[in-house]
């Protein structure tokens, strides 16, 4: 996960396979609002040599 800012890692979740594997990882994360310039976040996910596996634009409000 990359971010230029500060982001805060606070909870991460394992995801299992088959046979109760971990197959992956779910994190959750924290952004200070101030620091975002829009209303949206992308988040992109990495695999080998940092090439883009996943990526998905996250809306929301601001309180």
């Amino acid at each position: 996960m990359l971010y230029k800012g500060e982001a805060n890692i606070y909870k991460y979740d394992a995801i299992l396979g088959q046979n109760r594997i971990v197959i992956g990882w779910d994190k959750y994360i924290e952004i200070p609002m101030n620091e975002l310039p829009s209303n949206e976040i992308q988040v992109e996910g990495l695999g080998e040599n940092m090439k883009i596996i996943y990526s998905n634009v996250v809306k929301f409000e601001r309180g």
